[in-house]
């Protein structure tokens, strides 16, 4: 026997030492629409994604960009986020991240932001926008517009009348008494008209001013509370 006919007759080997693989239904768990794949398939997707997957993808990151999320938290789809998270609308009025630096609180709650605005969550036509803000950067140009126009400042009021509010960082507003009067009047009235509110702050509620802190510790309707402690490391410098 030649070197190509052993070649060959191990290639017939093989092929019929293997069965083909069985034909199993896949349906997309968006769309519900189906499609055949190999049941031995172990790849990092089951099949091809499926249309609507890609339609959410870019229109998760639209929605983000359009109501100030940095670039770095335009993630693709989100985080994975618990039911009573997912179904959380107003009931209490203000969700609440804490954490150390890198602990992942401003993904959690950007995470949540996104969910609640891709799902399509009728929000009160009278208010204004959903706004990402960082505390910081809110404070900083709330100053600058009042120092030009007296006390008026559309950053103020958007904040405080927003539809849906993120506030990126909340213990930066310890560093001036100025940012913390600001920060404290917007979280105020929006405890007193119950519009939802997403925080983040690497301090403890224990560390803010005691009044504001009971009312963004408020439990739920059920007796559940919204304040979540999150335990990781700095993942940043890992």
């Amino acid at each position: 026997m030649s070197k190509i006919e052993r070649i060959l007759d191990q290639i017939n080997f093989k092929a019929t030492e293997t069965a083909p693989a069985e034909m199993v239904t896949w349906t997309c768990a968006g769309c519900r629409r189906t499609a055949d794949v190999r049941s031995d398939y172990s790849g990092p997707d089951l099949c091809r994604r499926c249309e609507c997957r890609r339609r959410r993808r870019a229109e998760w990151g639209e929605t983000l960009t359009m109501y100030g999320t940095p670039p770095r938290y335009r993630v693709p789809e989100g985080l994975r986020i618990e039911p009573r998270l997912a179904a959380w609308r107003s009931d209490p009025w203000c969700v609440v991240f804490l954490g150390a630096n890198g602990s992942g609180k401003t993904w959690g709650a950007t995470s949540l932001f996104g969910h609640l605005l891709c799902e399509g969550v009728d929000f009160d036509t009278g208010l204004a926008a959903p706004r990402w803000c960082d505390t910081s950067w809110a404070i900083e140009q709330v100053k600058r517009e009042v120092s030009r126009d007296e006390d008026q400042s559309e950053t103020f009021d958007l904040m405080r009348r927003s539809a849906l509010l993120l506030l990126d960082d909340l213990g930066a507003m310890r560093e001036t008494e100025y940012g913390a009067e600001r920060i404290r009047l917007i979280l105020n009235w929006r405890y007193s008209y119950q519009l939802p509110t997403i925080v983040t702050s690497d301090e403890d509620l224990e560390d803010c001013e005691p009044r504001l802190a009971s009312r963004m510790g408020e439990l739920s309707s059920a007796g559940e509370s919204f304040v979540f402690e999150l335990k990781d490391r700095d993942r940043r410098q890992e």
